[in-house]
């Protein structure tokens, strides 16, 4: 899926509390959301013995990761270390100076996840959450740094999915789908998940899709960096639509094993296998043979383990 990437959670702190949140999946998350247990001397120690082993890009993600004063300075030491890098952020707290702070740094991408659209009741909160998490695409461009937008389709959004991609690709952004996921436990909430939509829903849904495919303007596209091929996104809603219509279960994780660090420094093999700890990112032994720890797993490419929370993994 990506050139041999690791994942790495700066903070648990955020400043919303979206009820499908995946943070709240794992069991050995920092409870305490005051303080953060990855520090800046240590990463820049981590990030150059992982470039060293071959690993070539690093995706950081929260919580929500800006909410870190020295975010920016973490990711401009990943780049020092010779390392592509992605910020995943749901948009809120950018600013000029924090905007600029990050240019500085280098930052190659920035995925916004458009995570309160999967909750909109009306055209009206439509409207105001889509202007909100997205008014920055255009300084962020400016600032060379190409932009990636997460749509998370649920049952209440599921008709404004068209019209978001249009939207999104007109602002020099491109757009992943990814199906909310809610436990079944959650009672009301569940309802609103993915799982909820019917079979003409999600027809309608890899129509519109498919239609964008064959609106494609290929020098446009070579513009667009994050999530930039329209046919990707057309095989990725079949695929999910096939897995909540027809139970269908892949026979390969695109993903796995792949680096992943929670917040509190703990290392798995999995996104989403918690229980799978490999390491810490305090331990020099573990952080210098990372690459070769992580092959140890490489049964988690057949996934035998797929849940629908990894369908968020696919694309």
């Amino acid at each position: 899926m990506f050139e041999k990437p690791f994942f790495m959670t700066l903070t648990n702190r955020c400043n919303l509390t979206c009820p499908h949140c995946y943070n709240e999946l794992d069991p050995l998350k920092l409870k305490d959301k005051t303080s953060d247990a990855l520090k800046r001397e240590r990463l820049q120690v981590v990030f150059d013995k992982l470039a060293q082993q071959g690993f070539k890009k690093g995706f950081f993600t929260g919580g929500e990761a800006l909410l870190r004063p020295d975010a920016p300075d973490i990711l401009g030491d990943a780049k020092t270390a010779g390392l592509k890098t992605a910020l995943f952020t749901n948009g809120h707290v950018f600013s000029e100076d924090l905007v600029e702070r990050l240019s500085k740094a280098k930052l190659d991408e920035v995925r916004i996840s458009l995570n309160e659209l999967a909750w909109i009741r009306n055209r009206v909160q439509y409207e105001r959450i889509f202007e909100r998490q997205t008014k920055w695409i255009s300084a962020l461009r400016k600032a060379d740094i190409d932009v990636g937008i997460i749509y998370i389709i649920s049952d209440r959004n599921k008709s404004y999915f068209d019209e978001t991609y249009q939207r999104v690709r007109e602002m020099g952004a491109g757009m992943k789908a990814q199906p909310l996921y809610m436990p079944t436990s959650e009672g009301k909430l569940a309802e609103c998940s993915a799982k909820s939509l019917s079979a003409g829903d999600w027809d309608e849904i890899v129509g519109a899709a498919a239609r964008h495919t064959e609106t494609c303007d290929f020098e446009e596209e070579a513009q667009t960096v994050v999530y930039n091929n329209p046919w990707k996104l057309l095989r990725y809603t079949r695929f999910i639509r096939d897995v909540f219509v027809n139970d269908t279960v892949p026979e390969s994780c695109p993903t796995g094993p792949i680096l992943v660090f929670d917040s509190e420094g703990y290392a798995h093999p999995c996104l989403f296998r918690y229980d799978l700890v490999i390491g810490h990112v305090g331990d020099d032994e573990f952080v210098e043979s990372a690459s070769q720890i992580l092959d140890q797993h490489r049964d988690l490419k057949s996934a035998p383990c797929f849940r629908e929370e990894c369908l968020s993994a696919y694309r």
